[in-house]
């Protein structure tokens, strides 16, 4: 059953609702508005072999990155709520524009600023299906190099 927020929340589930719905609107800018200035983003597993992220590097990559869908709508499975963290486990049903299904599974870990009324996202540990991550990056390569080699020369 999809997770229903309670009706009186804290600040950092607001922050967290706020980072969902902006990734199902594909707006990175309110997405990056959301971090700390010192945020770091980690990527598990680490056998991905990615490299962690500050707000700037991993803002590009989200402005770079959310374009190319025309849908990624990122679903709450289930949340659990501590001192200034959350864990969510979610799913997303997307799709590029290209039309490649984009269907992957995610926990999050959210660590936030220490304040109370307007905290801010310090920390993000993803943890995602590397397998599918891994097709899906090849498939999402292959097409667009297929495309370009499709084009008429100019």
């Amino acid at each position: 059953m999809p997770y229903t927020p309670p009706a009186n929340h804290s600040a950092q589930l607001s922050v967290v609702l706020k980072y969902v719905d902006a990734f199902s609107k594909l707006d990175a800018a309110s997405i990056i508005a959301l971090l700390d200035d010192s945020y770091q983003h980690y990527y598990f597993p680490k056998s991905l072999g990615r490299p962690v992220l500050d707000k700037a590097e991993w803002g590009a990559r989200m402005t770079s990155l959310l374009p190319a869908f025309e849908r990624f709508d990122l679903d709450i499975l289930d949340l659990t709520e501590g001192v200034n963290k959350i864990i969510l486990h979610g799913a997303v049903n997307g799709r590029t524009k290209s039309g490649l299904p984009y269907t992957n599974e995610y926990i999050f870990t959210y660590s936030f600023t220490e304040d109370a009324t307007e905290p801010k996202i310090k920390v993000v540990n993803e943890f995602m299906d590397s397998a599918y991550t891994a097709k899906f990056f090849k498939e999402m390569t292959e097409q667009k190099a297929k495309a370009v080699g499709e084009q008429p020369a100019q």
